[in-house]
């Protein structure tokens, strides 16, 4: 008979594959092509791998711990021989791009997440680096390793548990597992509430996806009916690919909705156990196989190169699409040099040596970390110019914000939003109310200082389309409903500001809203989007200089905003008292700003403009984003020199 260690089951590898590709396909940024979705949700991938780990390793520990048979220095030796040796060259590999090219703090920051993933701390780095603003950790090639930290956390507490339960009678100890799930559950759906951040990198809110493929290996249900068992295979695989197809960025995750592509995976698994179902034979099929086979070294390459090619000025779909190319070429290298002569060869060594040379792999890696920044000096010259655009993080920009009071991000919830400071009109001053997502944020004090004769309210949230039916968390759609149902009836202000990252095709129901908005304010502005760029605008103009090419730069600007401009520009709207205020007209006349006034970089990451930059781009309006205008600013300034 086989034992949990040595049997096989080729449909496993199969859902490798389906978990893989579509974490591959999301982060590669084909969420959809031509409008079609192929994996808007394709993060759920890291779930169904959960859940896969969670049955494969924890029926070995059950046995062993149970049989009394468990060895630290054995388990640990066999996830050496497994997670090591391709893990450690993608460290090295990010450790001597971060000496070679690294730009600015990158080499820090990449030395930082190295010494995190070789502790198995990761998720908790990129937990504390994680924010709205906080773009850098994007472009760290070690970001997806928060996902090994959780996994390796995981089998540190799941055996002393299994070892504190080995008393009990094996009923009792399943329904205690069962009840730590439910507990991490319930953890996850609340945390993806309230902070959704720590919720998403966090083991106590992922635990129960690892237990729920535990629970399968401990104490699987019993599938009696071969007609049930197809049908839980086909179910399974539905629910991962509806997962995968019908979740978002904008999906609160990881929370209750994990559940769709974790019981997917669950029941793929346990559909499996017993017979070959139609579901299984496809999984088992040999290229669906022989991708999972490399799941493990596709999952570990493709986000390092995807970006070392986007930050070396290579963002577009058709890199993206060599990345990919790339990424199988050197997956299939590691899977067949790397990983398989480590887990087939020197079987006879004692599993002493595998554990000594991992905790010796680990402390070299920390030692040449530790280097990096400065080798990266002695590699990388930059003049002191070059060093200071590089280091400009627009602090002052994301401070005038009003983060968390009058700005919500995903850490917000909306008792933050501060209505008596926001929303606080002066009734001797026209008042004008500024509405939208981060985009909108970015202009408020630069609105302040241009219109010092009115109050200039504020209502912002990240992601958050000034739209009257548009999607988004939950601070969004409860800030957005309270403004719309319960601020503006029965008031009139001077005017609204309509700003956001608006999509392609929003023209008609950005129009709508403005419309229905005249209902409030005497003139609604919609303000057109601005620049942005596949990488940071400051890492691109430090490059640049490095590298003597300004072509750098304009191969980074993204060509959907000026779009999206276009078809704007191209719909005047009919009503006189709604007008549109092109970024791209106002600035771009003949060539798009690069730094601002103050000589700062025009923005401080992909797509913010810093607050020099506004204050150019409002200088350069004339009298659309001037309140009141005309007449009215005339009468406004005789009345506060008392004239009648």
């Amino acid at each position: 008979m086989a034992t949990p260690e040595t049997s096989y089951r080729p449909d496993i590898d199969g859902l490798r594959t389906v978990a893989v590709l579509p974490v591959i396909l999301f982060h590669a940024g084909f969420s959809s092509w031509m409008g079609i979705p192929i994996a808007p949700g394709g993060y759920v991938g890291v779930d169904v791998f959960f859940v896969i780990s969670g049955f494969l390793i924890s029926r070995i520990i059950y046995a062993e711990v149970t049989g009394g048979t468990w060895s630290v220095v054995g388990f640990y030796a066999r996830r050496v021989r497994r997670i090591f040796p391709a893990l450690f060259l993608v460290y090295l590999t990010c450790l001597a791009w971060a000496a070679t090219q690294g730009i600015g703090a990158e080499a820090g920051q990449i030395r930082n997440a190295v010494m995190a993933s070789v502790l198995f701390v990761s998720n908790v780095w990129f937990s504390m680096s994680s924010g709205y603003f906080d773009s850098g950790i994007q472009d760290n090639p070690l970001l997806h390793t928060w996902s090994l930290s959780i996994e390796e956390q995981f089998y540190i507490f799941f055996p002393l548990v299994l070892l504190a339960l080995r008393p009990l009678r094996h009923g009792s100890r399943v329904a205690l597992l069962v009840a730590l799930v439910l507990a991490s559950l319930g953890a996850s759906a609340w945390m993806t509430r309230a902070d959704p951040d720590p919720a998403y990198y966090s083991l106590a809110t992922r635990a129960w996806e690892l237990g729920i493929g535990g629970l399968l290996a401990i104490a699987p249900p019993r599938l009696r009916s071969a007609r049930l068992a197809e049908g839980l295979g086909l179910a399974g695989l539905a629910a991962i690919l509806l997962a995968i197809l019908g979740f978002d960025k904008s999906t609160a995750f990881p929370g209750l909705a994990a559940l769709l592509p974790v019981l997917g995976a669950a029941a793929v698994i346990l559909s499996g156990m017993e017979r070959r179902t139609l579901a299984g034979r496809f999984l088992g099929w040999a290229p669906m196989r022989t991708i999972g086979l490399m799941s493990y070294s596709l999952y570990l390459w493709h986000w390092p190169i995807l970006v070392f090619m986007r930050l070396s000025g290579y963002g577009d779909r058709k890199s993206a699409l060599l990345a990919i190319a790339l990424c199988f070429l050197a997956s299939w290298l590691s899977w067949r040099f790397v990983e398989t002569p480590f887990r087939k060869g020197w079987r006879s060594a004692a599993p002493r040596s595998f554990f000594l040379g991992g905790a010796g792999a680990m402390a070299a890696t920390l030692l040449l970390a530790m280097g990096v920044p400065a080798l990266n000096r002695m590699t990388v010259p930059m003049d002191a110019e070059t060093r200071r655009i590089a280091a400009f993080n627009g602090a002052e920009s994301i401070a005038a914000m009003r983060k968390e009071t009058c700005f919500l991000t995903s850490r917000s919830g909306l008792d933050d939003f501060r209505v008596e400071s926001c929303l606080a009109a002066d009734p001797a001053r026209p008042a004008v109310l500024v509405i939208g997502d981060s985009h909108a944020a970015q202009h408020v004090r630069a609105l302040q200082e241009a219109n010092p004769q009115a109050t200039i309210l504020q209502a912002t949230a990240a992601g958050c389309l000034p739209l009257l039916e548009a999607r988004g968390e939950r601070q969004c759609t409860g800030l957005r409903d309270f403004v719309f149902r319960e601020f503006l009836p029965g008031r009139k202000l001077e005017a609204i500001v309509m700003v956001g990252r608006w999509k392609p095709g929003s023209h008609d129901e950005v129009q709508s809203t403005a419309e229905r908005l005249l209902e409030h304010a005497e003139r609604v502005v919609i303000v057109g989007p601005n620049a942005e760029y596949d990488t940071a605008l400051p890492r691109l103009l430090a490059l640049a200089r490095v590298r003597n090419d300004p072509g750098v730069i304009s191969d980074a600007r993204l060509p959907a905003p000026e779009a999206v401009d276009r078809e704007f520009r191209h719909h005047p709207h009919v009503n006189p008292r709604i007008s549109y205020v092109s970024w791209f007209e106002a600035m771009c006349e003949p060539d798009c700003p690069l730094l601002a006034g103050d000589r700062n970089p025009a923005g401080y990451d992909k797509d913010h403009l810093s607050l020099s930059a506004s204050r150019d781009f409002i200088a350069r309006t004339g009298d659309e984003l001037r309140f009141p205008t005309g007449p009215d600013l005339a009468a406004v300034t005789d009345a506060k020199k008392g004239k009648p």
